[in-house]
């Protein structure tokens, strides 16, 4: 068994990839345009805010703050929430787009 999946894992790996970013596209684009870019530009600065203020929990504990973050901002400008999976994306994006600097990461 062991070997079957190690012989298709080259296959299914990249496919499962393709599809989880097919689905997250497909799911942002059903969300009005200034409601995807108030989640956006919010999930950009919780990020930035989680990323320092919050540095030594682990990664589930800031994006789950990330993401009461961001469900307050809606909230409190009375405006509909996006779903989780979509929070989620965009809060995984803002964090790649972080400089390494605030990830924990070294520069050269």
């Amino acid at each position: 068994m062991n070997v079957l999946i190690n012989a298709l894992s080259p296959y299914i790996v990249p496919a499962i990839i393709v599809f989880v970013g097919y689905f997250a596209h497909r799911a942002i684009s059903y969300i009005p345009a200034q409601q995807r870019a108030y989640a956006k530009q919010w999930a950009d600065i919780v990020v930035a805010m989680v990323e320092q203020q919050f540095a030594g929990r682990s990664a589930e504990e800031k994006k789950q703050i990330a993401m009461d973050a961001i469900k307050g901002f809606f909230t409190a400008f009375n405006l509909p929430c996006p779903p989780d999976a979509i929070l989620s994306a965009l809060i995984e994006a803002a964090v790649n787009a972080l400089p390494s600097t605030l990830q924990g990461g070294k520069t050269a």
